[in-house]
């Protein structure tokens, strides 16, 4: 799956690009968690600090660590294949 996809459109299951295969992505639940916590830590941000230029800093720098790790994500998460007998 092309990062674009995987950023833009993020679902535990997709097909895959190469072959036609339903695929799951193993980690989808890890995800979802970091994602609760980022939410968490900006609206403790939000909360917590005064200053406007301090909480841009904040902000920014939450978002950038949270861009890295979903890039790293995409590189690391397998998608494992759907049985098909399973699925049905």
């Amino acid at each position: 799956m092309s990062y674009r996809r995987y950023f833009f459109h993020p679902t535990r299951t997709a097909t895959c690009e190469a072959c036609g295969q339903r695929v799951k992505l193993r980690g989808y639940n890890t995800l979802l968690g970091l994602a609760a916590i980022g939410i968490a830590l900006l609206a403790a941000g939000i909360l917590l600090i005064d200053s406007t230029l301090m909480f841009g800093v904040f902000a920014v720098a939450l978002v950038a660590v949270f861009v890295v790790l979903d890039r790293w994500s995409w590189k690391t998460f397998l998608w494992d294949p759907i049985d098909a007998d399973r699925a049905s």
